[in-house]
């Protein structure tokens, strides 16, 4: 499961934004909802350095959201619906937004640095646009689309022949993050096109996480992929926990916030997200970047600026 978008989000009052809070705690909340998000990219690149499998960690990556998630239900009083509609929506869902993407995106952690997949993975809503076109969730606007191609400019400038990865056999991993990427952007499709009436983004997350932990946990059980704690040192297993941990408060935190904030207001997470990610490899692991990946990164923003929502005016 990975960063909503608009696509997700209830109603909220004119202008996009609910009153109430002050300013201050809302810019807070944003800035640490991103940040946690952002070295939730960090955490994982020190988890698969370890001895963790990739799909072993999505599994627990699930398992342990999906708890948090229930009992998050729970002292809420509210309930999972369990009709057949429910089932076949949060199986869509959850292998659509942990299960195929997560383990991908592990996978593709080993290999590239910490600010390569934040810049990927900032294409999310930029192909969310493309995917909800055709469906007509979107209009074909000058605007949006230039904000697409500007998001795919960025990844070409990551691969081109001044790109920062040494060779195509290394950039050839970006496809991971891409696909990765494109089941998230498919997600926020699905649950915008697709998600019933009597449940909401609380519901949709359990029913997501219970749905991949069902897909995942078995095959890492049957390969011996699952962490054992103590079996992959002290420093992966830490990570891969604070990875999991973080990715629960950002998601539940940014469904708060649209609550508080409003959609336009929270969309704006997504430059601190990536921002975040570049700044914690180059602060803790040393990562150096050339002028394609900054030109790059530049553009992401400016196409997360294009295709993000607008005031919705309900006056």
């Amino acid at each position: 499961m990975t960063l909503p978008t608009a696509l997700d989000a209830a109603p909220v009052p004119a202008g996009g934004r609910k009153a109430g809070l002050p300013p201050l705690i809302l810019w807070g909340a944003l800035l640490a909802i991103g940040s946690a998000w952002g070295l939730s990219q960090l955490f994982s690149k020190i988890a698969m350095s370890g001895a963790i499998e990739p799909l072993g960690a999505a599994a627990w990556q699930a398992m342990v959201g999906a708890g948090v998630a229930l009992a998050a239900l729970r002292l809420t009083g509210r309930r999972l619906p369990l009709t057949q509609r429910h089932l076949v929506f949060y199986a869509v869902c959850g292998l659509l937004g942990t299960a195929f993407p997560a383990t991908l995106s592990y996978e593709a952690i080993r290999h590239l640095s910490v600010g390569i997949a934040s810049i990927i993975i900032a294409t999310v809503p930029m192909l969310t646009v493309l995917l909800a076109l055709p469906m007509g969730l979107e209009r074909a606007e000058a605007k949006r689309l230039a904000g697409v191609a500007l998001g795919f400019t960025a990844i070409l400038l990551l691969i081109g022949p001044e790109a920062a990865l040494p060779g195509w056999g290394l950039a050839a991993w970006m496809i991971l993050p891409l696909l990765a990427a494109l089941a998230y952007a498919g997600e926020n499709v699905i649950i915008a096109s697709y998600q019933p009436a009597d449940i909401g983004p609380l519901e949709t997350g359990c029913g997501l996480l219970l749905a991949a932990t069902l897909m995942l946990l078995p095959p890492a059980l049957a390969l011996g992929a699952v962490p054992i704690p103590g079996g992959a040192g002290w420093a992966a297993e830490g990570a891969l926990l604070a990875c999991t941990v973080l990715n629960i408060f950002a998601y539940l935190g940014y469904v708060w916030l649209i609550r508080q904030g409003g959609v336009v207001f929270t969309s704006q997470v997504g430059y601190i997200v990536t921002g975040t990610g570049v700044l914690a490899g180059m602060a803790f692991l040393d990562e150096r970047h050339g002028w394609t990946v900054w030109l790059a990164l530049a553009m992401l923003f400016a196409g997360i600026a294009l295709v993000s929502p607008r005031p919705v005016d309900r006056g």
